[in-house]
């Protein structure tokens, strides 16, 4: 028999084979390609941290998932799913709990058929990375890797570019009722800054001559990334700002 024939008749009985039980046929012939049991997504699923300084509705990629959390601190992540057939809430899931903890779906919106919710993430006292999948009710999941890992170093920064701040000196100058902005960003081994949220704690021995204030946010926070420092009179006071088992002072003189 001729080789190519021969070839052609096996792959017929194959193909009639493979295809017992399934309700579709596609020809190897035909332009377009074969149906999917699952539909693809036309969008992608999108992934975004929340409580971090500067992580609100507008801000940009520096909440994305891909930023890296401090050990033990706790964040709330943001998922945008562009179709939600069923309308029920996903389940959320951790590959490793002891590396990344999560919490349940809270609904945000549902608008054109899309899905916006929220869920708390909370961040082992161990490094690593684990993997969290959304789960929708029709089968179709997503899923983005969250890295965990520990302060080696912090960055000191002004966020509101006056020079009340000397970074070479770590010193701050201020007037009496005068404040400044900072932010405190512990850094990897590699120099990668992490999210701390409440992993950064600022304290300041006495209230005489320095304020420490996080007006920013609704409700009492006495720890967070960022922090309002007032000089209240005149004199020199010591601040110190912890993350993990990085300490930085900074002297603050009030005239």
């Amino acid at each position: 028999m001729n080789l190519r024939l021969l070839a052609s008749a096996l792959g017929l009985v194959v193909a009639s084979q493979s295809l017992t039980g399934c309700f579709f046929l596609w020809d190897r012939n035909d332009p377009d390609e074969p149906p999917l049991l699952v539909p693809p997504r036309d969008e992608a699923v999108s992934f975004r941290f929340l409580s971090s300084r500067g992580c609100g509705p507008f801000s940009g990629a520096a909440c994305t998932a891909e930023r890296p959390l401090m050990v033990g601190v706790r964040e709330r992540m943001e998922v945008d799913i562009p179709s939600n057939p069923t309308g029920a809430d996903p389940t959320v899931t951790s590959s490793d709990p002891s590396v990344i903890e999560v919490g349940a779906m809270q609904r945000v919106s549902t608008q054109g058929g899309g899905y916006l919710g929220a869920f708390d993430v909370r961040a082992g006292e161990r490094t690593g990375s684990a993997e969290v999948t959304i789960t929708q009710a029709d089968g179709q999941s997503s899923t983005v890797r969250v890295r965990v890992d520990e302060a080696a170093g912090m960055d000191l920064v002004e966020d509101e570019g006056t020079s009340r701040y000397d970074r070479t000196r770590d010193h701050i100058t201020l007037r009496v009722g005068e404040r400044v902005s900072m932010n405190g960003y512990p850094v990897t081994i590699n120099g990668e800054r992490l999210l701390a949220n409440d992993g950064v704690i600022w304290t300041v021995p006495s209230d005489e001559r320095v304020n420490l204030s996080w007006t920013f946010m609704s409700g009492a926070r006495v720890a967070d990334d960022h922090v309002y420092v007032e000089g209240r009179s005149r004199g020199t006071e010591v601040l110190t700002v912890r993350a993990g088992v990085v300490e930085r002072t900074l002297v603050v003189e009030v005239r």
